[in-house]
């Protein structure tokens, strides 16, 4: 499912550890995006991938998560030598017509900022879904254990 972090989030990592940087804000969003542009770890932005068409149960910019209550499994794991963070599921449901609404379906997720200029939001990390999903009215559209790992 993964598909990894974006240059730009390997930077912010190592300005926060060793060079006292901060943090955009005490929330992250998850945001869908369309296969039509192919993810590049050079992505910087939130607007250089296509996001999926807003409504019917689905906000522009995704859906916010909460660090402290929706990251729910912290691992350090030294046989793989890796530590990874699982955030919680993340659900849509369709009310009124699909998800997406309309265009290219949900292909990647993504992990972003939240800071008040939507467009602008940085990527962090990127998940690819493995195929094109759309769900129906009353049916929900499910990222389920979205796993961040650092090797």
């Amino acid at each position: 499912m993964a598909v990894g972090w974006t240059n730009k989030e390997k930077y912010r990592m190592l300005e926060q550890r060793f060079e006292g940087g901060s943090l955009e804000g005490s929330a992250f969003m998850m945001v869908l995006y369309t296969s039509t542009t192919a993810y590049d770890p050079d992505f910087n932005t939130v607007g250089q991938m296509e996001e999926i068409a807003a409504g019917n149960g689905y906000t522009a910019y995704g859906e916010e998560i909460t660090p402290s209550t929706e990251f729910d499994s912290l691992t350090e794991d030294d046989t793989n030598d890796r530590a990874t963070v699982q955030i919680t599921d993340q659900t849509w449901t369709a009310s009124g017509g699909t998800i997406p609404d309309s265009g290219g379906d949900a292909y990647y997720a993504g992990l972003t900022d939240k800071n008040a200029t939507s467009a602008s939001r940085e990527l962090f990390y990127v998940w690819g879904l493995g195929a094109d999903y759309a769900v129906s009215d009353g049916q929900d559209l499910v990222i389920q254990d979205a796993e961040i790992r650092l090797n």
